[in-house]
């Protein structure tokens, strides 16, 4: 089963290096990133979308 995981990283360069190590230690997570906190909890609202096992 598919887990979400969610990262608050403004550094693009350290989110693409955490997204990939998840990846190798997990390869059954789907890395979301966010560069802002208004957009993430926004979006944690939205009923739309699965709520993350992980918030980073």
């Amino acid at each position: 089963m598919l887990k979400n995981i969610l990262l608050l990283d403004d550094d693009s360069d350290d989110a693409e290096l955490f997204c990939e190590a998840l990846q190798d230690v997990a390869p059954e997570t789907n890395c979301v990133v966010y560069k802002d906190c208004t957009k993430a909890l926004r979006q944690l609202g939205n009923d739309e979308i699965d709520l993350p096992e992980f918030i980073f």
